[in-house]
């Protein structure tokens, strides 16, 4: 097994198709199709089905999809350490799709007005892979959802917000204020995938309420089930401040949904080792920015602040 194998299965399972994944990487079908038997052969597995034009993967293939990205991804921080001159000045951050879409961006204009020089690199993924991440050194913080406490990673409270029901200033219910999962049973829930961690916070609520959506469309990133949910496609969970600009513009409709709000607790994730300077000022200005309580012990020596 090599490189060239594992990068050529990660682009068919993300292009879904042998001609895409060719394109994406730059070489022929048969070449990606001969990788693909090659990786398939060393495995004793089928990793793939052709339906068409499509590939699909197989159970199989699902299963060492996980491992593979996961391969690839301490390959690749590895790279990053060595083609940067200075560790020190480095700092790899890590956070689902809704905190780096919504809160990250300006957290770290202003952190790198404080900073002039580091190199930043910051990754996408669920809770789960960000956990993986900080274990594996792929990543030196993470911003996840949840509280409870992990192995090797300390967990800081940061806060917690609201998911509210959003739909297009149009839709046949834009006009009412309050409304029940019911009201929605014939509608399209705009998703994001399998792994998210706010489509479990959804679908724990749909299950509470013996609510089962007549269609799901399923969205990779948060920009994508915005961009759904203004052309009427369907409505979507977010934050407010996933929307803010539609809100303001009235493109969107904001429905309150009957029952307890949906709330979700996003904490700071801190790996239990030693960090670069760069990273622990970053953390100490994320609590700051935030507010949060009070450090504890262990994270203060983490950080550096006895």
């Amino acid at each position: 097994m090599d490189l060239q194998q594992l990068t050529t299965f990660m682009a068919v399972s993300s292009e879904r198709s042998l001609v895409g994944a060719s394109r994406k990487l730059g070489v022929s079908q048969p070449t990606v199709t001969a990788r693909m038997q090659q990786l398939e052969e060393e495995l004793g597995e089928h990793l793939i089905i052709r339906a068409g034009h499509e590939a699909v993967l197989t159970p199989a293939g699902e299963v060492f999809r996980s491992y593979a990205e996961r391969a690839l991804q301490v390959l690749a921080a590895g790279l990053t350490r060595l083609q940067h001159e200075s560790f020190e000045r480095s700092l790899k951050i890590a956070g689902t799709s809704m905190f780096n879409t919504c809160a990250l961006p300006a957290l770290l204009a202003r952190f790198d007005r404080q900073e002039n020089g580091v190199h930043i690199q910051v990754l996408t993924g669920s809770t789960p892979a960000i956990l993986e991440w900080l274990q594996d050194q792929v990543a030196d913080l993470g911003f996840v959802y949840g509280t409870a406490a992990r192995p090797h990673v300390r967990l800081v409270p940061l806060y917690s917000e609201e998911l509210h029901l959003f739909v297009h200033r149009l839709h046949p219910l834009a006009s009412r204020e309050v409304v029940s999962l019911h009201d929605l049973r014939d509608e399209t829930f705009i998703v994001g995938r399998r792994d998210d961690d706010t489509r479990d916070l959804i679908e724990s609520r749909f299950r509470q309420e013996a609510f089962r959506p007549a269609h799901v469309m399923e969205m990779d990133h948060v920009s994508g089930m915005k961009q759904m949910l203004l052309a009427g496609m369907g409505a979507a969970f977010l934050p407010e401040s996933a929307v803010r600009e539609e809100l303001r513009s009235r493109k969107v409709k904001k429905l309150e949904l009957d029952g307890s709000p949906l709330m979700q607790r996003i904490s700071l994730a801190v790996p239990d080792r030693s960090l670069n300077p760069v990273t622990r000022a970053f953390a100490v200005y994320i609590h700051k920015s935030f507010r949060a309580d009070p450090l504890p012990l262990e994270v203060r020596r983490l950080l550096g602040l006895g």
